[in-house]
């Protein structure tokens, strides 16, 4: 996997200065020292708009010639996003989609659609103590969702599913500016509410959500308007 490559590369003292693929399938590095002689080090880069195109998928970030690490806040475009419809749930038929990394760690980088890209309930039938990943919007997420979103990245995710209150509210830097609560839907580009998948505490039947303002707000898991954005993790092994 290439997150494995670029590690044995930073581990040797190198650092990734290009990577491309072809259509053969063969890839083609580029690196770089680490080391930066007091020459270097005085040297100011003028910070550009460049888009990558890997295996798919379109990234847009700046600074990519100083920094080729995933840093919180950029963006990268799906190019094509088709998930077959299935049960309830419509088909996703969707090209150019926006993801957002809103956190970077040691083992991999937490990524979030930028925009609503449909919207449904939590689940018709939910019960008091039940489990996200078990009701119907969960298990799509994890199944059918999952399985399209890799294969349209050509990268594997290792979770699937949606943001947590305390994730959106409290824990990420990258939500504690309001307008990056503020999504809209892929559809239409007006701003609407977006389901977390953390129950309210207050009411046993009532999941919290993100309302068209980026403030909080909890609605019954049976609402059929929910925004969907779902987030996924992709680690580096």
């Amino acid at each position: 996997m290439k997150w494995e490559l670029i590690k044995a590369i930073e581990e040797q003292g190198y650092k990734l200065a290009g990577l491309s693929e072809n259509g053969m399938g063969m890839i083609n590095i580029a690196i770089e020292s680490n080391e930066v002689s007091e020459k270097d080090s005085n040297i100011e880069v003028e910070e550009s708009e460049k888009a990558m195109t890997f295996q798919g998928v379109k990234w847009a970030s700046k600074n990519l010639e100083v920094d080729k690490h995933v840093k919180v806040g950029d963006r990268f475009y799906i190019e094509k996003l088709t998930v077959k419809a299935t049960g309830s749930f419509e088909k996703i038929n969707l090209g150019n989609v926006p993801v957002i990394a809103v956190d970077v760690r040691k083992d991999g980088v937490l990524f979030n659609f930028e925009n609503i890209l449909f919207r449904h309930c939590i689940d018709d039938d939910y019960e008091e103590g039940g489990n996200f990943e078990e009701t119907e919007l969960g298990v799509y997420l994890k199944d059918a969702f999952k399985n399209a979103l890799e294969k349209a990245i050509c990268v594997g995710v290792y979770d699937c599913s949606l943001l947590t209150k305390e994730q959106v509210f409290e824990d990420l830097e990258y939500f504690k500016s309001r307008k990056n609560r503020i999504k809209v839907l892929s559809d239409d580009s007006d701003t609407w509410w977006w389901w977390t998948k953390s129950p309210n505490a207050s009411n046993s039947t009532h999941f919290c959500g993100v309302d068209s303002n980026g403030s909080s707000d909890n609605l019954n898991a049976s609402n059929s308007h929910g925004g969907i954005a779902p987030a996924f993790l992709i680690t580096r092994d």
